[in-house]
């Protein structure tokens, strides 16, 4: 026979997991958006410095 409380204490904690694993995955995605951020104001700060180099000529 299977006890309630202890079906009801394996959803909770199988909700518990889930949630924990969706907040890790949007946390570390959140951590790997800065470093391409950056690749990308490096190359938009070296195309405006050679527009600028450009212009001056």
């Amino acid at each position: 026979m299977i006890n309630w409380k202890e079906g009801k204490m394996r959803w909770i904690t199988k909700l518990e997991i889930f949630f924990i694993a969706v907040a890790l995955t949007f946390f570390l995605f959140n951590l790997m958006i800065p470093s391409s951020a950056v690749e990308i104001i490096k190359v938009g700060k070296l195309a405006g410095y050679e527009i600028i180099a450009n212009l001056m000529l």
